[in-house]
């Protein structure tokens, strides 16, 4: 249908709630949505807070061009309309060389967005590059980014791969419950300043939920735990983190770990991975974190490194032993997730046996609660980013036969590429995130 045959067939006696119906019904699909907003008037104003509400930009080496004119339009278009800025409330960007153009251009844009709930900014680092550093921008993207930290709406908050960030201006925002830290270190000038309060009675600024962790942990956690005078508690309030997720690159990182642990004593989902460059003895202790959070975990996720490091099925059974050697404390673990790189070592080579039967008689008397125990094999690719491995039908049926003999007391009920879920005989379980 053309766009005059469109304007013909538009009905002007419906009520408005019948138009907002069936722009909600379209609001993922932003061609129906766009050509929605040039019908009339009235779907253009129900049309343009999903068209706007999330900005995705990549600043990249292929068509880094395309969204400069984006930037360019957008910042046209709020002249004429300058509420179109107030609908932006996802934003992320990817960059991987910012000229001074851009950079002008992106500080003009966060100016005018006062409503953002999201804010992703990451730096992609090839082999021979080094993160943005902080001191390098202009003056007025920093600015602005400061500004967009202040958004009393901001709830996540993603940084990666910055140099010198100046970590004391996350203490502006509020209301932030979501933080992804990953290649970021503080400026040297100002250590121990992030969320400093500013009153002695205010002693935590900020109450997370969720925190994910990657290189140079021990600045986040250091301004996270760490007490400042005349303050004898911490400067973050962690009772209500409920999911952790830590990445460890060097031994810095598994001892700011245990200062975390300490406070983060409700945690209910924790991730735990090693980098593949990283020190070899990091995996032993990291068992030891599981003490903190033992209480209340209920979903555990194991990432195992690559057999080329060190042996991971010692690794595995450690970190299992530990939960066993724990007693009661573990009996509301319901799901417990192991993640391999290389999934035909992890099921065909006949090192792993000894470890699968062991792990069903160790699962099946430690912890009386588990519903769901998951292998999964990943790939990473794209900036580490997780991708499937589609596995053929000759291929599933093996695993299938092997999982059964080696796991007995599970029952085999989900089976797609390369994930599958073994789940106790009780009734299945359900646990949302």
């Amino acid at each position: 249908m053309s766009l005059s045959e469109g304007r013909k067939s538009l009905r002007h006696d419906l009520p408005v709630e019948i138009y907002s119906l069936i722009v909600d019904e379209v609001r993922l699909d932003d061609s129906i949505l766009t050509s929605m907003a040039l019908v009339c008037q009235l779907l253009r104003s129900l049309a343009q807070p999903h068209l706007f509400r999330s900005v995705v930009m990549d600043f990249g080496k292929e068509n880094p061009c395309r969204s400069k004119t984006k930037l360019e339009d957008f910042l046209e278009f709020s002249k004429v309309s300058p509420h179109l800025a107030g609908y932006v409330q996802s934003l992320e960007w990817t960059v991987v060389n910012i000229n001074r153009l851009n950079e002008s251009l992106m500080a003009q844009f966060l100016f005018k967005c006062g409503n953002i709930r999201t804010f992703r900014f990451k730096m992609i680092v090839g082999r021979h590059m080094c993160a943005i550093d902080w001191h390098e921008l202009d003056p007025q993207l920093a600015e602005a980014i400061s500004c967009v930290l202040k958004c009393p709406s901001l709830h996540l908050l993603e940084l990666c791969m910055w140099k010198n960030f100046p970590l004391q201006n996350l203490r502006s925002a509020r209301n932030l419950k979501h933080l992804v830290i990953d290649g970021v270190n503080e400026h040297p000038a100002d250590p121990h300043l992030l969320l400093q309060p500013t009153t002695r009675r205010k002693t935590a600024s900020l109450r997370l939920k969720n925190l994910h962790l990657g290189r140079y942990s021990k600045y986040v956690v250091d301004a996270l735990v760490d007490s400042h005078p005349p303050f004898t508690r911490p400067t973050v309030n962690l009772s209500r983190l409920r999911m952790l997720s830590l990445t460890w690159h060097e031994m810095s990182d598994i001892h700011a770990t245990y200062k975390l642990m300490s406070e983060a004593t409700r945690v209910r989902v924790l991730e735990m991975r090693v980098a593949s460059d990283a020190d070899i003895r990091i995996f032993g202790l990291s068992r030891a974190i599981l003490r903190g959070s033992c209480r209340t975990l209920r979903k555990l996720t194991v990432y195992l490194p690559r057999p080329g490091d060190f042996d991971p099925t010692e690794t595995l059974l450690d970190i299992l032993e530990e939960l066993r050697c724990l007693g009661n404390k573990t009996n509301k673990l319901h799901t417990l997730e192991i993640k391999h790189r290389n999934y035909h070592a992890l099921l065909f080579d006949s090192s792993f046996l000894p470890l699968y039967h062991e792990l069903d008689t160790l699962l099946a008397s430690a912890f009386p609660s588990l519903r769901t125990f998951r292998i999964r094999t990943i790939s990473l690719v794209d900036n580490r980013k997780e991708q499937e491995i589609c596995l053929t039908p000759s291929f599933q049926e093996q695993l299938r036969s092997m999982m059964e003999s080696c796991f007995p007391k599970y029952i085999a009920v989900d089976e797609s590429n390369i994930e599958f879920s073994l789940k106790t005989e009780n009734r299945r379980y359900r646990y949302e995130e």
